[in-house]
């Protein structure tokens, strides 16, 4: 699932990427909302800080795409996880076992 997708999904409407967040019909819980939902299925932490600068859906887009290859990179497979769900700590798992 891409990130517009679950912005679309989460906001039963087309996400276009150029549209601007504050023109939509959007309240402030419906935004935290769709926050949380980003949050849940890319598995990140969105900070206020990585928010200051989003005005369209593409802004949001960057911003979840940072979050998620900074952690990509900060990833030691070797390392305990165990903050992680059951499902990730299988794919690191796999991932690890891959790679030799």
């Amino acid at each position: 699932m891409t990130i517009l997708e679950v912005i679309s999904d989460e906001l039963n409407a087309p996400a276009e990427p150029d549209a601007v967040i504050d023109d939509l019909a959007i309240d402030s819980l419906e935004y935290i909302e769709l926050l949380h939902r980003l949050e849940q299925v890319f598995s990140i932490q969105i900070e206020e800080e990585d928010l200051k600068n989003v005005v369209t859906f593409k802004d949001l887009c960057e911003v979840v795409d940072k979050l998620r290859a900074a952690k990509q990179q900060s990833f030691d497979p070797r390392q305990n996880h165990s903050s992680l769900t059951e499902i990730e700590q299988k794919e690191l798992k796999r991932r690890a076992d891959f790679s030799g």
